[in-house]
């Protein structure tokens, strides 16, 4: 894991990590290295942050403190495979081959955009269909697949917005039956963004 600071003097690092419904397990005090590496027990979905702070920051600061002081990262999702031995951001259903994962803001100001960035490996000339829930309209969907990676949704309600990409390759069917779709859909882990006032 690899921490990109932005605004800070002197920053230190603090990396947390679980397997998906598991418990979350930290790298320690906080660092000035900003990387950091674990190996997952098994293979699954596991979610990493990291929180950054200047140096020169209390130690023992109250919450309101904290929010002066700590940035923490976006929560990204890796798939570990055991085949592989190498972890990569998304999952796969069924047998599909490849992974897609889905990268978003942690939050937005009511009536900024929001943005879904999608990210394929394995999978040849990838398209995308991409979902999200608003807490007002539902479910809705970006339309008909497509090549493109980007997806942006005005931010025009307060509260959790839900957020998934679908990839598969352009040549798959349109018109698959439930076990095809197994074969050529891989679909991200479900993404949190939170609409805020400003």
């Amino acid at each position: 894991v690899n921490a990109v600071p932005s605004g800070l003097a002197n920053p230190v690092y603090q990396f947390w990590w679980a397997m998906q419904g598991g418990q979350w397990h930290q790298s320690g005090h906080y660092q000035s290295d900003p990387r950091y590496q674990f190996a997952p027990p098994k293979s699954g979905l596991v979610d990493v942050t990291v929180y950054a702070r200047e140096s020169s920051a209390p130690s023992n600061e109250t919450p309101v403190q904290r929010a002066q002081y700590e940035a923490k990262a976006d929560t990204l999702t890796v798939a570990v495979n055991n085949d592989s031995g190498q972890g990569n951001r998304g999952t796969t259903t069924s047998s599909a081959p490849g992974w897609v994962s889905l990268s978003t803001p942690n939050e937005v100001a009511l009536g900024s955009p929001i943005v879904l960035t999608a990210d394929a490996a394995g999978i040849t000339q990838p398209v995308y269909q991409f979902w999200f829930w608003s807490p007002e309209g539902g479910w809705e969907s970006s339309g008909h697949y497509s090549s493109s990676s980007t997806y942006t949704i005005a931010g025009s309600v307060l509260g959790q917005w839900d957020a998934v990409v679908y990839a598969r390759p352009a040549s798959a069917p349109s018109n698959e039956t439930t076990s095809q779709r197994a074969e050529y859909e891989v679909t991200s882990p479900m993404t949190t963004v939170t609409v805020i006032q400003p």
